[in-house]
């Protein structure tokens, strides 16, 4: 795999550690990890990437603060929806997570079993940017092609990837109605493609090259190398 598909590789890791270090991620940590150095530019690119996926980099303010605030009120047409969905829901037999961990690595009818889970991490997410209903659409559509879309041999799958899978498509989901400037939105939100699709396509132990990232996301390579400067390559 070329320095290219490594560094997208290496983004996706530095997420994973600031996730597991409380959400948050040091400086130190990331040049560690990319083994270069980044101008204030690129750190502040790798900032908002790393905002946008519940984690603060060390050093980075975002464009406007977060204040707390209270859990978050679904409005009267997101209850109308949860009551209907929920009354659909509980016609399926639930599972725990780790029957339906058995059942995805096993090549087990699933789906149904995996709605009232995705319901539950799209519930999460809903903070009134995009209606619940929209969000659980999208998180089902995710969750469908994951199950039946992929060629990976059935243990490849397991719920913790279809777990990020689903984070990471309502992320992006969400990412449009962000604070940032367009021209960083834009930046950021490619970002994330180029980052989902390497993982996508490492699931599937598919051999790929940037070329295969292009087509993949009908983007030049040119502007996939351009934007991975940008980012720190």
């Amino acid at each position: 795999m070329d320095e290219q598909l490594q560094f997208l590789e290496s983004m996706n890791r530095i997420a994973s550690v600031g996730k597991e270090h409380n959400g948050h991620v040091t400086r130190a940590e990331v040049i560690e990890e990319l083994k270069v150095e980044l101008n204030e530019t690129q750190w502040d690119v790798l900032g908002d990437f790393l905002f946008h996926r519940q984690v603060l980099l060390e050093g980075f303010t975002p464009k406007e603060e977060v204040p707390a605030k209270a859990p978050y009120q679904f409005s009267q047409d997101e209850q109308t929806f949860m009551h209907f969905y929920e009354d659909d829901l509980r016609n399926i037999e639930r599972k725990s997570e780790e029957e339906l961990n058995q059942m995805l690595k096993h090549g087990e009818e699933v789906y149904d079993y995996l709605l009232p889970w995705i319901y539950e991490i799209c519930k999460g997410y809903a903070d009134g940017r995009e209606p619940l209903g929209d969000l659980v659409q999208e998180a089902n559509l995710k969750a469908f092609i994951y199950v039946n879309g992929m060629t990976a041999e059935p243990a490849k799958q397991d719920l913790q990837s279809l777990h990020n899978v689903i984070c990471n498509a309502l992320e992006s989901y969400l990412l449009e109605n962000g604070d940032m400037s367009k021209e960083q939105s834009k930046i950021v939100d490619k970002l994330n493609q180029l980052v989902e699709a390497t993982e996508a396509l490492k699931a599937q132990d598919a051999t790929f090259t940037i070329d295969d990232l292009s087509e993949f996301l009908d983007i030049p390579v040119a502007e996939i190398e351009e934007l991975l400067k940008l980012a720190g390559e």
